[in-house]
């Protein structure tokens, strides 16, 4: 066919539209259907792809087609030779001649020229369109994910309250049961496995609220580096020696604004998913932390601000995560692992607290290659501040304080626990009649414990009402979760404590020491 001089005036002249077709703006080729050859191109197909006119003529349309999209594409132009169909349209990738990937929009049409059927085809480029594309779906299931998390952080509120109430009975009176009995009495080891399984229930729930964001932590200026040589410290001695670790971790890095408890379970609990990736077959578990900028299409996509970041990597050469359950692995109670060995809550409860700290953290992973998360916190200015470890001493006393709980058996075992201590203790369970009977004579009570969700008149509300009659009286709040108060809440209005439930005796003794030991100075100056 190139040989018939009929053809060679065609491919000159391309009329009635040779100029438009060689100035268009937009790819254009002719091809042979006999041959498959791009028998004709323009300057913008040739521009595009990067092939000469000469190359593209020896060349079919697949070659230049990326070849995940090549069989569709056959299967329409077979349905054009066909005569099944006369036109369609077509998105896909293309190969440029240098190897990099676009994606085009191909228009192809079957045209009858003095009897001889040619294709001609358009090829618009939309690559910056499909990337548009790709962004807005990464933040649409970003939101989508945020949705379903906070559906499920608010289900999990709900839970916690009652169940922090239940454990807090449930500890109190185990404590106090060890305590009575004699030290070689065979029932002790039955009130320590209760103390155990009940420590690792308030632990459950504290994941779950981490989770969900809304588990209250000090927050502090601190450095992370010291936490991850901890917890490489602690963890050397667990490791199979299979498998070794490896740290790139700057002499000197900025400070972040965060949990120091809640950074050190990020990096066990990554580190320890590491670990179990690598078990059977060993490999290197890998930390680095580096600094980094982001600028704002960066930052966008991680739903983040622009600016400074520190940036924690926890890597391991493990088999890697399958792409289909990628987009699950933070949902609260989804696992892999066998029964028994998991709950589920390990990544979930890292994905809540990379929130909590207004970071991000993004997955890296190829199934048989390994993975890495990358965790993003924002970077600040100044020193660390030094934790303070809190006080284990258990103090007694002997002053009246008023205990309000609307759970009869969590009244009970408060009213039993501080009564041991020596405290003179006046338990209500109606906070409408503590307040009518702390009205009548508010000299009676040293201090206040109340409950925060009770019928009628909150905690908070209570408080309110006695601080109205007696400013100076110490009042601790004690909630199993709550949506309705927060720590500066209570503090604005002069409550000096907020605990969550289950507290165990030696800390409720600690703070209601400090509390009285407070106001004893202030009645004194």
């Amino acid at each position: 066919m190139h040989n018939n001089p009929h053809n060679e005036q065609m491919k000159d002249n391309v009329t009635p539209f040779g100029e438009i077709f060689q100035q268009a703006a937009v790819g254009m080729m002719i091809l042979d259907l006999n041959t498959r050859n791009l028998w004709k191109t323009n300057a913008t197909m040739e521009e595009m792809l990067g092939y000469t006119e000469t190359e593209f003529s020896r060349m079919t349309l697949s070659e230049i087609t990326h070849p995940e999209d090549t069989e569709k594409d056959s299967n329409l132009f077979v349905q054009v030779l066909n005569g099944e169909i006369h036109h369609y349209h077509q998105e896909k990738r293309y190969i440029r001649k240098s190897g990099e990937v676009f994606w085009g929009k191909l228009t192809f049409h079957l045209l009858l020229h003095e009897g001889q059927h040619w294709g001609f085809g358009i090829i618009e480029d939309i690559n910056k369109r499909k990337e548009a594309e790709e962004e807005r779906q990464q933040l649409e299931a970003r939101l989508r994910h945020a949705q379903k998390m906070e559906a499920i952080g608010t289900l999990s509120g709900g839970i916690a309250h009652d169940f922090n109430n239940l454990l807090f009975g449930i500890l109190g009176y185990a404590e106090m049961m060890r305590e009575e009995l004699p030290s070689d009495h065979p029932l002790q080891r039955y009130a320590q496995s209760l103390i155990t399984a009940g420590k690792r229930a308030k632990d459950l729930v504290r994941q779950i609220l981490a989770f969900s964001r809304q588990d209250e932590q000090e927050f502090s200026n601190m450095q992370v580096i010291p936490i991850i040589k901890e917890v490489l410290k602690m963890m050397r001695s667990t490791l199979p020696t299979t498998i070794t670790i490896q740290q790139e971790l700057i002499s000197q890095s900025k400070s972040i604004w965060g949990s120091p408890i809640q950074i050190h379970q990020i990096i066990v609990n990554l580190c320890t998913n590491a670990e179990q990736a690598m078990r059977q077959t060993g490999g290197i578990l890998k930390i680095k932390v580096s600094e980094i900028e982001l600028d704002l299409q960066e930052a966008l996509l991680l739903n983040l601000k622009p600016g400074t970041f520190l940036k924690l990597t926890v890597q391991d050469t493990g088999p890697g995560i399958p792409a289909e359950i990628q987009d699950r692995i933070f949902d609260p109670f989804f696992t892999t692992k066998p029964v028994g060995e998991g709950t589920g809550l390990g990544l979930s409860v890292v994905h809540g607290i990379v929130l909590e700290h207004q970071g991000a953290i993004t997955i890296q992973s190829e199934d048989g290659k390994g993975t890495a998360f990358h965790i993003f916190f924002p970077a600040i200015e100044g020193k660390s501040d030094e934790p303070q470890l809190p006080s284990i001493e258990v103090f007694r006393g002997k002053e009246r304080i008023l205990v309000v709980d609307d759970e009869i058996f969590i009244l009970d075992m408060v009213e039993k626990m501080l009564s041991r201590l020596g405290y003179q203790v006046t338990a209500i369970q109606s906070s409408a009649e503590a307040l009518e009977q702390f009205s009548a004579n508010p000299e009676q009570f040293d201090l206040i414990i109340t409950d925060q969700t009770m019928p009628k008149l909150t905690g908070y509300q209570l408080a309110q009402g006695i601080l109205a009659i007696s400013p100076n009286t110490p009042i601790i709040l004690m909630t199993g979760f709550s949506h309705q108060v927060s720590i500066e809440e209570a503090e604005k209005i002069g409550i000096r404590r907020f605990i969550n439930k289950p507290v165990e005796k030696e800390i409720l003794a600690n703070v209601v020491h400090e509390l009285l030991e407070e106001r004893i100075k202030n009645d004194s100056s």
